[in-house]
């Protein structure tokens, strides 16, 4: 519930980047994709967990995957990188970036 608002405007970011994504449920994950899989939200009472293949060199909040999945799930992270959101600051140009690369590199 606390989060809601955060995930809401994430979530419009993100179409706004990429306007053909889909989501759908998949377990504790919400997998976007466009037309192949390329982000997955793991959401929890503290953060926005969100998964994808970012270029990591290119901004230091893309963090290792497995690194962010152990402090909220047991599964095996869906994508090599995590984004940690815990802010509206957070959703900006570098966030954008991070999404079309996430995209980008899913379907190369």
């Amino acid at each position: 519930k606390g989060l809601r608002p955060l995930a809401m405007l994430a979530v419009q970011e993100i179409f706004r980047t990429i306007p053909e994504m889909r989501f759908e449920a998949q377990g504790p994950l919400v997998v976007m994709s466009a037309p192949k899989p390329f982000l997955a939200l793991l959401p929890s009472a503290k953060a926005l967990r969100f998964y994808g293949d970012f270029d990591r060199s290119g901004d230091s909040r893309a963090v290792r995957a497995e690194a962010a999945m152990k402090t909220a799930s047991k599964a095996p992270p869906p994508f090599p990188s995590a984004l940690v959101l815990t802010d509206a600051r957070l959703v900006d140009a570098a966030f954008a970036a991070l999404v079309k690369c996430a995209h980008t590199r899913a379907h190369n």
